[in-house]
């Protein structure tokens, strides 16, 4: 998924001295907080209720992906935060230096994707794949307001 979001300054606390720092909802589930001075990641967490197609993050920040949600041309699974991501692009987070929180809106749905060849059709959608099902028997699509302390 791509992270084309706003990335929010914040001020954080780290073994009890202050790091200048940037958080970022990434669209495929989590919540990163990076040292703004020099790249290195400080945590991250996972800001929606539906994450499944991965088992956490590494040391490094680093998806550890499940390959059971790989799409496959016979995807049968709903891989969630779906296509859109846990947050999109046009609706904003925002940090508020008073309280110390970001307050994130957030969207919870799950896609089938499948594997397929990739075609462009001027006018349509390109998803360099296949998107499937939007929703199974037992999801629903919904959304909700996140605020989220991004300090340790």
């Amino acid at each position: 998924m791509t992270a084309t979001h706003r990335s929010l300054l914040v001020n954080v606390l780290r073994n009890g001295h202050p790091v200048k720092a940037l958080a970022q909802t990434n669209r495929n589930g989590y919540l990163y907080v990076l040292d703004r001075t020099n790249g290195a990641f400080l945590h991250g967490a996972q800001y929606v209720d539906k994450l499944n197609w991965s088992k956490g993050l590494d040391e490094k920040g680093r998806p550890m992906v499940d390959p059971k949600f790989t799409p496959t041309e016979e995807a049968k699974d709903f891989i969630c935060p779906g296509s859109v991501g846990g947050k999109n692009g046009s609706y904003t987070a925002a940090y508020s230096p008073l309280t110390k929180l970001m307050y994130v809106p957030v969207i919870e749905s799950c896609l089938q994707m499948k594997k397929s060849a990739a075609m462009f059709i001027q006018g349509i959608p390109y998803w360099g794949g296949g998107p499937g099902a939007t929703q199974g028997e037992d999801q629903s699509s919904y959304g909700h307001f996140l605020r989220y302390r991004p300090h340790d």
